[in-house]
């Protein structure tokens, strides 16, 4: 089997139809420089047991149309650097069971379109150094069960549009640092004067949402 798959300078790889794509145990995928990796049309990718995803550099990953991109067991996929991962169309991003994903340097993970993104079980997503997370369009962010997402250092989370975020169960948002604001844009017409203002102060002020 093949256990240590590198894409690099202009490469790219790219999984469509109903074709798979799986990372599981040790086995490590890297996108390094101009790298760019697509789970298109049905497509899925899985980084399972200890497998490792990530994306550094200016390498990307995108999953659009109904693709899917699912980190489970002890999985980790990361985005450093410039590094890109969009979620977009009905593309769907889980991390779940110890899975881990984080986005730290100066990447960028963005969910748009009706994209949508779960840290579910005990799934972790951190958010550090000046990496951004957005939230636009109808896209989703979820965080159940014991999830939990994390925005430290000169991190930003952003939830525009429609964009949703809901922590439930044990779920938890901490937001730590430098990186003390989450945005809300589009707020409901129906607000009273000053409600949101004041909720907008809580918000900044607090370190758990």
């Amino acid at each position: 089997p093949l256990s240590y798959l590198p894409v690099t300078g202009p490469g790219e790889l790219s999984v469509t139809g109903p074709g798979e794509l799986s990372v599981a145990r040790s086995g490590e995928l890297s996108l390094t420089g101009s790298g760019e990796l697509s789970v298109t049309g049905s497509g899925e990718l899985s980084v399972t047991g200890s497998g490792e995803l990530s994306v550094t550099g200016s390498g990307e990953l995108s999953v659009t149309g109904s693709g899917e991109l699912s980190v489970t067991g002890s999985g980790e996929l990361s985005v450093t650097g410039s590094g890109e991962l969009s979620v977009t169309g009905s593309g769907e991003l889980s991390v779940t069971g110890s899975g881990e994903l984080s986005v730290t340097g100066s990447g960028e993970l963005s969910v748009t379109g009706s994209g949508e993104l779960s840290v579910t079980g005990s799934g972790e997503l951190s958010v550090a150094g000046s990496g951004e997370l957005s939230v636009a369009g109808s896209g989703e962010l979820s965080v159940a069960g014991s999830g939990e997402l994390s925005v430290a250092g000169s991190g930003e989370l952003s939830v525009a549009g429609s964009g949703e975020l809901s922590v439930a169960g044990s779920g938890e948002l901490s937001v730590t640092g430098s990186g003390e604001t989450v945005t809300l844009a589009q707020l409901p017409n129906d607000s009273k004067p000053g409600e949101e203002e004041q909720k907008e102060k809580e918000r900044t002020n607090c370190s758990c949402l």
